[in-house]
């Protein structure tokens, strides 16, 4: 970083050099550094924040829209969420959600319809998908129960 220093100071040393009328009495003494009063000089402090500190002295903060009025931040969305939602894609958890949802409504309607076919092994299968989801669902509050013959039609509501 002392390298970029002190470049700068040569690059200012040139410029002020350039400026100066040509005479051939020329002093060669190394000029004081001018100070910008945009990027005032700090030593042993964060540069950032007296930009910042400088700026607002200025009143560059003054005139800012929206200013005294609350943010709006939703804290129940997640910005990854919302990046995919704009995309028009959904997370794989919620892809395992929806086909879950309509296995548990498919299951419903063939228990009512009392048609002769094998509800054990769909509902296994709609069980094991369930253990999927509650890997993959990001916080426990999100995890559901396992479905069975008898509270089927129940569970269709949680889902």
């Amino acid at each position: 970083m002392s390298f970029l220093w002190r470049r700068r100071r040569r690059l200012q040393r040139d410029q002020i050099v350039k400026e100066q009328p040509n005479n051939t009495e020329a002093s060669t003494e190394t000029p004081e550094e001018p100070t910008s009063p945009t990027l005032p000089r700090v030593h042993g402090g964060n540069w950032m924040d007296a930009v910042m500190e400088q700026h607002a002295k200025d009143g560059g903060f003054d005139n800012l829209p929206g200013k005294g009025k609350p943010l709006n931040i939703d804290l129940k969305s997640d910005v990854f969420d919302g990046i995919l939602k704009n995309a028009g894609a959904v997370p794989p958890w919620i892809a395992l959600q929806q086909e879950i949802r309509q296995d548990i409504q498919k299951a419903v309607l063939l228990k009512e319809s009392e048609v002769n076919v094998d509800l054990d092994s769909t509902i296994a299968e709609i069980n094991t998908k369930i253990r999927r989801f509650n890997t993959q669902c990001p916080t426990p509050l999100l995890q559901k129960r396992s479905v069975s013959a008898e509270n089927i039609a129940e569970r269709l509501s949680d889902w």
